[in-house]
C-alpha cells in the first residue's frame, strides 16, 4: 500500500496511514521499521503518532538509542522509539534491541533497513511492518510505502 500525505495531515487519527498501522497492530504486530533517507521524516512520523496517543514531548533517540513514551493505544501503554542511525547491527544487538522487542508495547525503529528484519525472523520475532518514507519533490508531502513482512 502507498499513501501520500502532507506532514500536517499526520496529526489526524483518521489519516489512512495510521489506520493501516492500527490494522497491523490489531493483528498482534508491534514492530514497525521505518526506512528513508536522512531528513525524509521518520522522526516526524513517530512524533505525530506519539502526540495523537498522549505524549506531549517527543525527541529523537539518536543520542540515546531508545526513548520510551507513555501512551494510550488499545491495550498497549508504552511506545518505544529507536534510532539506529549511529549504530551498526552488531552494536544494536549488543545493546539488547532483541530483548527490548520482547517488552509489551509498540516499537518504532528508525533506520530499520540494517538487516534487522532478517535477525528478527531468525529468532522468531514477527510479523514486522516496513514503512518506506520518501520526500515528494516540491511539496510538503511525503510518500509512505507500507509492507507487512513475514519470513
Amino acid at each position: 500500500m502507498q499513501y501520500y500525505l502532507d506532514l500536517k495531515d499526520l496529526q489526524s487519527q483518521s489519516n489512512p496511514l495510521f489506520k493501516a498501522i492500527h490494522s497491523f497492530c490489531q493483528q498482534r504486530g508491534k514492530i514497525i521499521l521505518l526506512r528513508g533517507a536522512l531528513g525524509a521524516g521518520k522522526t516526524a512520523f513517530v512524533q505525530s503518532f506519539v502526540h495523537m496517543y498522549g505524549a506531549a514531548h517527543v525527541t529523537s533517540p539518536t543520542f540515546n538509542f531508545i526513548q520510551s513514551y507513555d501512551i494510550l493505544y488499545g491495550n498497549r501503554h508504552v511506545l518505544y522509539h529507536y534510532d539506529l542511525y549511529k549504530y551498526d547491527l552488531q552494536t544494536a544487538l549488543e545493546l539488547g534491541i532483541l530483548e527490548e522487542f520482547e517488552k509489551d508495547g509498540l516499537h518504532f525503529v528508525e533506520w530499520g533497513e540494517k538487516d534487522l528484519e532478517k535477525i528478527c525472523f531468525k529468532v522468531g520475532i514477527m510479523p514486522l511492518l516496513n514503512i518506506e518514507i520518501k520526500i515528494v519533490e516540491g511539496s510538503n508531502k511525503r510518500g509512505y510505502w507500507i509492507q507487512t513482512c513475514t519470513p
